[in-house]
């Protein structure tokens, strides 16, 4: 997902790898972060889950990662979730429409 940087500056790019068996977040990147945004980011997505525990990863990025790319990183994380629920509700049409089509 990809946000804007600050002032209109470069564009931070959240990836995510998520486990589509049980929705945890495997492996996360993203552009624009030093190392050590980088390494918090991580630190903050693995093992969690896409969809229930953001409220609380979302309140840990404001409480812990102080840089200036803050809000993007919440935009593409937001971002994030919005496209998985796009995609399941797309796939779960996809599985209606072959079972009583």
């Amino acid at each position: 997902a990809n946000a804007g940087g600050p002032h209109g500056g470069n564009v931070l790019t959240l990836e995510v790898e998520v486990d589509t068996y049980d929705m945890r977040i495997v492996d996360a990147a993203c552009t624009c972060l030093p190392a050590l945004g980088q390494k918090l980011l991580t630190g903050l997505l693995v093992g969690r889950h896409l969809q229930s525990d953001m409220p609380d990863v979302v309140a840990d990025i404001r409480s812990r990662y102080l840089g200036i790319t803050q809000r993007a990183m919440i935009a593409a994380l937001e971002d994030i979730q919005r496209r998985l629920s796009e995609f399941r509700g797309a796939k779960e049409g996809k599985r209606d429409s072959h079972r009583g089509g």
